[in-house]
């Protein structure tokens, strides 16, 4: 009986470390690729692509149509997004990743909610 309980809470654990390690990898898959934040401040829109080999491309438009660009790279540990850039490192946890939606908190406590963008948006990306 004891040998019974042993095999049934390693059978648990194994299980139970099997779903974190697909819940890390789903994180990292459904993050690539361009995405448009929801809601802007001052007229300024943000759009950000995450890139298969770990960098990132941020882009700023103001409503002149000025456009400031970014390259940094990026990795996640578990539920939470690490951002490097020239204006600094950043840390924010992954809230909701879907197809269509990315949820993320800021440090601050404020979500960020962005929308994937169609393959045809990729010139927002370029100089």
């Amino acid at each position: 009986m004891k040998r019974l309980s042993f095999l049934t809470v390693l059978l648990f654990t194994i299980i139970s470390i099997s779903c974190a390690r697909n819940i890390e990898t789903n994180h990292e898959d459904t993050i690539l690729g361009q995405w448009e934040l929801r809601e802007v401040m001052n007229g300024v829109k943000y759009y950000i692509s995450f890139n298969p080999n770990q960098t990132i491309t941020q882009v700023f438009v103001a409503p002149d149509g000025y456009k400031r660009i970014y390259s940094g790279r990026w990795s996640i540990d578990r539920d939470t997004l690490f951002m490097q850039d020239s204006r600094g490192d950043y840390k924010l946890l992954i809230s909701e990743t879907s197809d269509s939606t990315l949820m993320l908190i800021r440090q601050d406590s404020l979500a960020m909610i962005c929308d994937r963008l169609p393959e045809s948006y990729t010139n927002i990306f370029e100089p």
